[in-house]
Formats: structure tokens, sequence, C-alpha cells
């Protein structure tokens, strides 16, 4: 985070260090660029901000022309220092100048030219004139998230001191044992029941394909998580081991075969000098929600415990892009354009559990024209 946020302070560095040679002035430039520096790594720190290369653009011009327009009226040049003085802002503005325009078009490239996003989606097509069905073997879902997150409210009884914790919104299909469940995280209640507890005992368990099912409560601690703070927030600890990479999306909780708890973010790299999703370049951070040690895998050689390195909420935006942006931005007449109905029930897809022990997410479209894994 120290590193990101020295990055979107370049310039304002570099503006320094050319006062700091060829003027007089020191303390002052040096303690406004401290300040700055504080302010931007604050930012960093609890808003996670992003490591794509236009947004450090767009922060190289925010933080330079704060440090700018300051540091211009606080200093006072002597008459030999003016020229320099007129030099040095003369390149810093033309510098910001540049900044500005950069960041312009990246975003306006971003927002229009949307057909490379949807070239990289992986497409596969069906000839049918008919939806997609279900196959042998292939099992959807029992039970709604809002079921059972109503269900596992009514088990938090079984949670050892749970005046510190409440149940989590996220609810997570997988396999456990080659048997598909759903696996809901258990959040601390507020920052200073997170500092009494001082950990997660564990997390809910509950069969998916049976209408009745009851969930279980598991007992594995567990110190990262979402609704953690500070280097113990699942997310953050992520961000610090990500560096090259960009999060889309947000954690989820998976376990392995033993039970032992990891959280799950879907990572990508986004074009040159834009904010476009390259989906072929998707890669998977995996962290180990008890010990806070994270490794980065591609999406072909996950652990095989993971089932959705790809989140349903990704699923969904994959499906929502392919059905968009076939003919671009530029698309007024809307020919071929498929709408996801969102009437899956998980972030607006389905999660279909296969006979070969893999999770498919199904999208729902108002077009049977096609589909896409």
């Amino acid at each position: 985070m120290l590193t990101v946020a020295l990055l979107y302070n370049l310039l304002p560095l570099l503006l320094m260090i050319s006062i700091i040679i060829f003027t007089r002035h020191k303390l002052l430039p040096i303690g406004l660029m401290a300040l700055v520096y504080v302010i931007a790594f604050g930012i960093t720190y609890f808003r996670l901000t992003s490591k794509n290369l236009l947004s450090i653009i767009w922060g190289n011009l925010v933080y330079g022309i704060i440090y700018t327009v300051i540091i211009y009226f606080l200093l006072n040049f002597t008459k030999e220092e003016r020229p320099r003085q007129k030099l040095i802002f003369k390149t810093a503005s033309i510098a910001i100048g540049v900044l500005a325009i950069v960041s312009a078009g990246g975003f306006l490239h971003s927002f229009l030219s949307v057909k490379p996003t949807w070239n990289s989606i992986n497409k596969v097509y069906s000839k049918s004139n008919e939806a997609p069905t279900f196959k042998r073997g292939e099992t959807p879902i029992a039970l709604a998230p809002k079921t059972v997150i109503n269900r596992v409210r009514k088990a938090s009884s079984d949670i050892p001191h749970s005046q510190y914790y409440s149940i989590s919104n996220q609810v997570q299909a997988q396999f456990f044992k080659n048997k598909p469940v759903y696996v809901v995280p258990v959040e601390y209640s507020g920052f200073w029941q997170m500092t009494k507890a001082g950990s997660i005992p564990g997390y809910f368990i509950i069969d998916a394909t049976r209408q009745n099912a009851t969930p279980h409560f598991v007992k594995r601690p567990y110190r990262y998580a979402t609704s953690a703070y500070f280097n113990k927030d699942a997310a953050r600890q992520i961000y610090r081991h990500s560096t090259s990479w960009l999060d889309l999306g947000s954690p989820q909780l998976e376990i392995d075969n033993a039970g032992k708890p990891y959280w799950v973010q879907t990572l990508y790299k986004s074009e040159f000098l834009s904010h476009r999703v390259n989906y072929k370049k998707l890669h998977v951070a995996v962290m180990n929600a008890q010990s806070g040690a994270v490794k980065i895998y591609s999406i072909k050689n996950m652990p095989k415990f993971i089932d959705e390195g790809i989140t349903t909420a990704i699923a969904n935006k994959l499906n929502t892009d392919f059905g968009k942006y076939k003919y671009g931005f530029w698309n007024f007449s809307k020919t071929g354009v498929m709408k996801p109905t969102g009437n899956g029930v998980e972030d607006g897809v389905t999660s279909v559990f296969n006979q070969n022990g893999t999770i498919t997410a199904m999208p729902l479209g108002n077009r049977p024209t096609g589909h896409f894994e």
C-alpha cells in the first residue's frame, strides 16, 4: 500500500525534488509532500484504491494539482529564484495538462470502446432455437439464498458468544466431500465486538439441494474476514498481496475437503490505459482465512477445492457484457442485444452442480439465441 500511495504521488514528488534542488526552500515542500502522501496513504488503506494505470494517472493529476496550487501560494521566491520558479511551475502545469488529456481520453476510451471486452469472453454457442435446459447429472440448487440466510439466522444461537457476531448476507455454493452445499460465513457485529472476540468461531454449512435442509455450524476459528477491520480485513489482505492485479468483486468464503476456510477473490488485468476488463486474463487470489497467507493462481491452475473462481456476481457481469456489447457501444438500434432476466437465485444466475464435481453458473436471458459458459 505504501507503494500504491507513492505511485499516486509521483508528480508532487518530482515537483518537491525540483523545488528543493533549484531553490532555497526545503522544509515546507517536504512537509507538504509528507502531508499529501499521508492523506493518499489513508485513502489507499481504507478505500483500497485501484491499481489500474489509468487510475494512477488520475491520482497524479488530482494530487499534482493540490500540491502545485498550495506550494505556489505558500512559497516566496527571491528575484534570482523567479526564473527557475517560473520554469518549475510551467513544467508542472504542462505535466498536469498532459495527465488531464490522457485521463479524459482513457475514460472515454473505456466507456465507448467496449468490443474488446466482448471479444475477451470465452463463448460456446448452441444451434438450438430453444433455451438450454438442465442435463442429466446436473442439479440446480433447491434453496434460494434468502431462504438459506433466514434458516441460518434462526440457528445463530449455535455460535459461541453469539452477541459478538451476525450472519453474513453472502451465500456460497460449492461441493464439500462431493456433496452440493451452501457455505455461509459468520461476521463480526462491529469493531468493538471484533476486538473483544479476537476471531470468528466458524461458519455454517447447509445442503443446497434439499428443500427441508437445516444448517449446521462448523467450529473452525479464523481471524481474517470481510467484516474484520484494518489488517485483518480479507479484502485488504488480498489487496496487499496482489500488487499487479485488480480485484473483480468481493472475496467469498470457500472450504476445502477438510473444512478449512479460505477467502477467494477473482482478479484481472485491464487493457492498457483503460478500465475495460480482459476476461482472458482472469486469475484467482486464495487466502487462508486462519493464517492470512495469499496465493494467486490462474483459473486453470487453481486448487481443486475451489468451485467458483469466477463468482456468481462475475458470471452475471459476463452474461451482461456478452449480451450487451456484441456490436459495440455505438449500437443505437440495439441489434442483437440480449438482456439477462435476473431471475437466477444467486446474483441473477443459478448455480448448477454438475455430476463431475464442478459448478456452472447458468445465466437466464430473454433471447434464446445462444448461451455461454
